[in-house]
């Protein structure tokens, strides 16, 4: 529905809903062992990809209505109307708050793996904690659990793309580099390459439409 609205295979609708949907069809497979698959969460996703679609829908209604604005300029006694676009603005602050909070659950999922290397778990025992492949509980604390799997993720995969495009286009590089390293900290407490493959796709899209 998204493309035949817009005709753009980039749009924030595609995007991420073909994330999710790559995301969960792997985790229906259930290979090597994989047990963390509950109907529950796909739910979650589902309902949450749903929101997002409408969202974005919306969003794009709203920006129809208000891209263009009528303005008139006073020269040598007559009016003359021309037209001038509304620019959107990215909320700075707003992401500077998400990637700060992003750094904590980070920081706190880097903590908790180094912690359980120096009581002698393997990074395979590490790694199948994380990801789902046995029982065991990856963090002790559950309200950090539930941070760093239900904020922290979803806020690196909205910061990731942003990063990438403000890196081609060579702005806030701090910004862009504190997000790869938050990345970068994920995918060695985690063992993941899910998100090593979001980040190759997202560069490869950047490098042929930016």
């Amino acid at each position: 529905m998204d493309y035949f609205a817009h005709k753009d295979i980039s749009s924030p609708v595609i995007v991420f809903t073909s994330l999710w949907l790559f995301i969960c069809t792997l985790a229906s497979l259930r290979l090597y062992g994989f047990t963390g698959y509950s109907e529950k969460t796909i739910g979650y996703i589902t309902c949450g990809s749903v929101a997002f679609s409408l969202g974005a829908f919306s969003s794009t209604l709203v920006n129809k209505q208000t891209t263009k604005q009528t303005r008139y300029a006073h020269l040598r006694g007559k009016n003359l109307q021309t037209s001038d676009g509304n620019q959107q603005q990215l909320c700075f602050t707003f992401l500077e708050i998400i990637l700060a909070l992003a750094c904590v659950g980070s920081a706190l999922s880097l903590f908790y793996s180094l912690n359980a290397f120096r009581s002698g778990a393997s990074y395979m025992e590490v790694r199948g904690s994380r990801l789902g492949y046995n029982d065991e509980q990856a963090f002790s604390n559950p309200i950090v659990g539930l941070f760093v799997t239900y904020f922290c993720g979803p806020a690196m995969t909205v910061l990731i793309p942003i990063a990438i495009v403000f890196l081609f286009k060579k702005q806030h590089k701090k910004f862009s580099l504190i997000v790869f390293l938050c990345a970068l900290a994920d995918v060695i407490s985690s063992g993941g390459r899910i998100q090593i493959i979001y980040i190759v796709s997202q560069l490869i899209a950047a490098f042929f439409l930016l």
